[in-house]
Parts: C-alpha cells; structure tokens; sequence
C-alpha cells in the first residue's frame, strides 16, 4: 500500500486534530519538506511556515469540525494545487483527523489563463476587446451605484484609421492603438 501511495501522483498526509502530520507520502515530503529527514509528528505550521499556514487555516478550521473543504491555492510561483481536506472520524463519530489530497492543476490553470486572454484580447494587438470593455464598464457602473457615485465614458471615434494602416502599415497602426 505505501508502494502505491507513493506511487501516485498527489500530495497526500494525514493530519491528527493537534496539527501534527501522521502520514505524507514521498511527494508530499518533497514539496513541503524536502530539507526534513521526517515530517511525522511535525505540526502543519512547521512544515507550511507561518503564511502558508495562516492562509489554509479557514479551511483546516472547517475540516476539524466535519466539513470536507476543496480550494485552489498557489503554493509556489508558478505552481498551482487542488486540495481537498477530507476529514475521518473514530469510532464515536468525533473526528480524529483529516486526509489533505494535493494534485498539480498548474495545466489546467495555464489554460484557463489562455481560454481568458484569447476571449478578452485582441490576438493581434494584445489590447483589450470589446467583451473586456463591457465586463469592465458593467463592474463601473455597479460599482457607482453602490456608491452612489457618477460614472462617465469618454469614446474616441478612429474613423478614418484604416488610412493610417494603409499610408503607413500595420505596424505603425499598431503603434498608434
């Protein structure tokens, strides 16, 4: 079995209701702990540091207390985790602990950040488009309104700009957008 667990590409431990780590499996240790000859009996803080741990701390909270909890966080640069805590409980039904399951999403998330810029930029001049422009103008607006503040729009018309691309070239036209 710890052949398999090790084997399996997620972040796997197990918590007891102290903080202290029971269980990781080897990938676990080498993103949290790589330095540490062993993390058992380690507390969660130790090994997340201060930030990290105050970070997931809402949701540590929530699966001590019963609640199963998924979140996506960014645990180094670049580098994006799904993690769900899974709480167990004894046989009392008192819970005794929680399962923390890491997976790497990094390409999913990298996709989405594409899927987001294809849809609100213009693939040729890298500048925002139409749908950013009312997503945008929409959050104005609300945000006036909450406020009860003004909100104005100024719009520059560019007719005749397709004469500046055809005097000088595209480049040029870009230039001026």
């Amino acid at each position: 079995l710890r052949q398999i667990i090790n084997s399996v590409p997620a972040l796997l431990a197990y918590v007891d209701t102290q903080q202290r780590y029971v269980y990781a499996n080897d990938l676990y240790r080498k993103n949290f702990a790589p330095q540490r000859s062993d993390i058992i009996g380690c507390t969660v803080q130790d090994i997340l540091g201060p930030q990290r741990h105050a970070a997931a701390l809402p949701m540590i909270s929530l699966a001590l207390q019963g609640q199963a909890q998924s979140y996506d966080v960014q645990p180094f640069p670049g580098v994006w985790h799904m993690v769900i805590y899974q709480p167990t409980r004894d046989a009392q039904g008192r819970v005794s602990g929680y399962y923390v399951l890491g997976t790497d999403i990094t390409p999913i998330k990298n996709h989405e950040a594409e899927l987001d810029r294809l849809a609100n930029y213009d693939p040729l001049t890298a500048l925002p488009n139409r749908r950013l422009l009312f997503d945008r103008l929409r959050q104005a607006l609300l945000r006036a309104d909450r406020s009860a503040n003004a909100c104005a729009v100024c719009l520059i018309d560019l007719g005749g700009f397709k004469a500046v691309n055809d005097l000088l070239g595209h480049a040029a036209g870009d230039q001026v957008l």
